[in-house]
């Protein structure tokens, strides 16, 4: 299969939200992998969760504003973190 590398425009805070719920589900799954120990399992999702999503939330007003400048930038955003998510999920 042959493939391209390509450049696209996405909205900045759209995209820094989708990249940081990416992170979280990765670190979310890895931690989980062994069943849910709450010892063990919590302070690295909570870790997780302040290191991935707190930064993203921060611009999280200026996304309404986004969409209505640039629809298809704010989508494509989250377009490209549909198929990240997609990789967290697929076996090794």
């Amino acid at each position: 299969m042959s493939k391209l590398d390509v450049t696209v425009e996405v909205s900045k805070e759209s995209y820094e939200l989708a990249q940081g719920v990416v992170k979280f589900v990765g670190a979310l799954k890895l931690a989980l992998a062994d069943g849910f120990q709450l010892g063990a399992d919590l302070p690295e999702i909570v870790s997780a969760a302040f290191a991935d999503l707190v930064p993203a939330v921060n611009g999280i007003g200026d996304m309404p504003a986004e969409y209505k400048e640039d629809p298809q930038a704010f989508l494509t955003a989250f377009m490209l973190a549909g198929g990240e998510l997609y990789k967290v999920f697929q076996p090794k």
